[in-house]
């Protein structure tokens, strides 16, 4: 895949699935996202991670509070250490109408004190 193309939108639903079948196993994921990425080429392509994220807040069921956890735990808190000021672009803008992204970004940590100040700001105005 050339820097030039896009994920597809079919590629986002089967990682998507994927990854949330493997939540629902209780089989590990850790660095899933990384290595995701690494086999489809786009490290570096936060649209593409924004987009798995936002497919992965749709896909996952109501109610599921310990997967909404893991997506914060995960992938989202991989774009806001990675990408901090693209993905709190991203994020000013959905979080207000996204409640399941609004509880994943509750989960994610950081040890960066900007990044937890950013993060802070955004859940207190929900």
């Amino acid at each position: 895949m050339s820097d030039m193309e896009l994920v597809s939108d079919s590629d986002i639903r089967q990682v998507s699935a994927a990854w949330l079948a493997a939540r629902s196993a209780d089989d590990p994921v850790d660095d899933w996202v990384e290595d995701w990425q690494d086999r489809r080429g786009i490290r570096g392509d936060y649209m593409a991670m924004w987009r798995f994220v936002l497919r992965l807040c749709d896909d996952v069921q109501d109610g599921d509070s310990d997967t909404i956890g893991m997506i914060g735990v995960d992938p989202l808190w991989s774009m806001v250490n990675r990408w901090p000021d693209e993905t709190f672009s991203l994020l000013e803008g959905e979080v207000a109408k996204n409640p399941t992204l609004l509880e994943a970004l509750s989960s994610v940590i950081t040890d960066d004190p900007a990044v937890r100040d950013r993060l802070d700001a955004i859940l207190a105005r929900q």
